[in-house]
């Protein structure tokens, strides 16, 4: 939204921000030429720049959003409709740990190479018909790195003991 690097200065974050509440902001856009629709879209991206703004402005909420990715703010009304999203979120976040890039990279550690992999990798062979290219959006964290790995390791086993053809 505010189109700046990830590891941004609090300087560049202003000024990303200034730059950007400018184009879109409300008061400062010529209405006689803009539609109904364009302002009130103008309006949203407004508000986005202002939601991304606060979140990446505040170190806590800053860390917590590199960590899960996650920009909702308890203290703000524009992440959370009228509709109750904010009360179902908040029953959701106390069932469901928030899951961090660090719980994500551990995973992988564990899946990559395991017999879930493998099996993973057997059903979708099957199911995508030994197209390798289509099962890299079925397996999981697979990447185009994983293919010849996974045609030594599990492909040509399973075809010579005959589970796979």
């Amino acid at each position: 939204v505010l189109t700046v690097p990830r590891d941004a200065t609090p300087s560049q974050l202003r000024k990303a921000y200034y730059k950007k509440a400018l184009q879109y902001h409300p008061d400062k856009l010529d209405t006689s030429i803009l539609s109904a629709e364009q302002m009130e879209q103008a309006k949203a991206k407004f508000q986005a720049i202002s939601l991304a703004y606060t979140i990446l402005s505040d170190e806590e909420k800053r860390a917590e959003y590199d960590e899960s990715g996650d920009l909702y703010d308890d203290d703000d009304d524009l992440s959370a409709n009228k509709s109750g999203v904010k009360q179902w979120t908040d029953y959701f976040k106390n069932i469901f740990p928030t899951v961090t890039t660090a719980d994500i990279d551990a995973f992988e550690v564990k899946y990559k190479c395991s017999d879930e992999e493998e099996a993973d990798v057997l059903k979708y062979y099957e199911k995508c018909r030994g197209d390798l290219n289509a099962m890299l959006a079925h397996v999981m964290l697979s990447s185009e790195a994983d293919k010849e790995r996974w045609v030594t390791d599990y492909i040509k086993p399973a075809i010579v003991r005959g589970h796979v053809k």
